[in-house]
């Protein structure tokens, strides 16, 4: 059976701007709202004066075999990290695939940067069919403390931006991942 007419046009419309807004769930796999509180002491922007971001150049598309699984409590989901994507520029921002695996397997991919002095991540490009989709004006946004958003302050305190350790090289964050990581299978 055919869908009616008026929904195919709707979708038609609609699709870039579901692309836009980030990682959907399926049915039956909500994420919780991403508009919980911002992480304390967010600057306005990324950095001072005179900090410039680096070019960004999108990495291979993640695959299963290569995924790593982080312990950040999304329910119904699993958040994995491509350790082939990750570096940490000399802009002091880490980069990375992130895969957010729903119950019913369904991925969604981001290719994001975390900025460790600043608390703020940004999206590059979302990944859709094996392909990225680059989102070229995207805003640097402060970390949330509770909703769908709420794994990537998880990520900046335990894994990428370390207190201790906030600017490590792509080596030393790694090590820290795979001290409480599992590979995800096929």
């Amino acid at each position: 059976m055919k869908p009616p007419r008026i929904a195919v046009q709707l979708f038609a419309l609609a699709w870039p701007v579901l692309l836009l807004v980030g990682p959907m769930p399926a049915a039956g796999d909500a994420l919780p709202r991403e508009d919980g509180p911002v992480s304390p002491v967010v600057p306005p922007q990324p950095a001072g004066p005179g900090w410039k971001e680096l070019d960004v150049s999108l990495p291979a598309y993640p695959r299963a075999g290569h995924l790593l699984e982080l312990d950040v409590n999304v329910p119904g989901f699993r958040v994995c990290i491509d350790p082939g994507s990750l570096t940490a520029g000399k802009d002091k921002v880490v980069r990375y695939t992130s895969v957010l695996i729903s119950g019913s397997g369904v991925w969604n991919v981001t290719y994001e940067g975390m900025h460790c002095g600043a608390k703020r991540y940004r999206r590059f490009a979302y990944g859709s069919g094996g392909e990225w989709h680059a989102i070229p004006a995207s805003d640097w946004q402060p970390l949330r403390t509770s909703g769908s958003g709420a794994y990537r302050e998880r990520l900046y305190m335990r894994y990428l931006c370390n207190p201790v350790e906030p600017y490590s090289g792509p080596d030393v964050i790694l090590r820290r991942i795979r001290a409480s990581l599992q590979r995800i299978g096929d």
